[in-house]
């Protein structure tokens, strides 16, 4: 399965400068302990992206080769935009994970409102709507949908076809 995404990867890699490399076990883990799809899982094995800047520290004005117009997030990354960060932190009660964020903080989330054995539908959210309390209201009427499943918004993204 790793070959079926190598291409993908390439692409990202040329378009936004990301680097892939293997992810560990124990952030494999927490993906299967959140009931990611396996074909999420089995990209991430093989080419989870390293970040070139630490979502743990933002400095109040990013330079653009510091933080590209998109990020595709590690896992870590995943887990500290979705628990401490605007959106992802306001939408993670709703069941959405951060996947990737904007250079203005807006977030491209896992919609976890599914069915297994299907896949989460790639959705943006605003960072300037999205803050401190969220309801169900904001959620039908401001989440913007853009891609029906990971696979193709990396495909999408490596086309240049997903602005910030």
């Amino acid at each position: 399965m790793a070959d079926d995404y190598r291409q993908i990867a390439v692409a990202l890699g040329e378009r936004l400068g990301i680097t892939f490399a293997p992810a560990g076990k124990e952030d494999l883990a927490v993906l299967r302990r959140h009931n990611f799809p396996e074909r999420i899982v089995k990209f991430y094995e093989a080419f989870e992206p390293v970040e070139k800047w630490d979502p743990d520290f933002v400095p109040d004005e990013l330079e653009p080769e510091y933080a590209p117009e998109i990020s595709l997030h590690s896992i870590r990354g995943m887990l500290c935009m979705t628990t401490e960060m605007e959106p992802g932190a306001c939408l993670a009660p709703y069941g959405f994970w951060v996947c990737a964020s904007t250079y203005f903080g807006d977030g491209f989330l896992f919609d976890g409102r599914y069915e297994p054995p299907g896949e989460p539908k790639i959705v943006k959210a605003s960072h300037e709507i999205f803050c401190g309390e969220t309801t169900q209201e904001q959620i039908d009427k401001y989440i913007e949908p853009v891609a029906e499943n990971f696979i193709e918004f990396l495909e999408k993204l490596a086309g240049g076809e997903i602005r910030p």
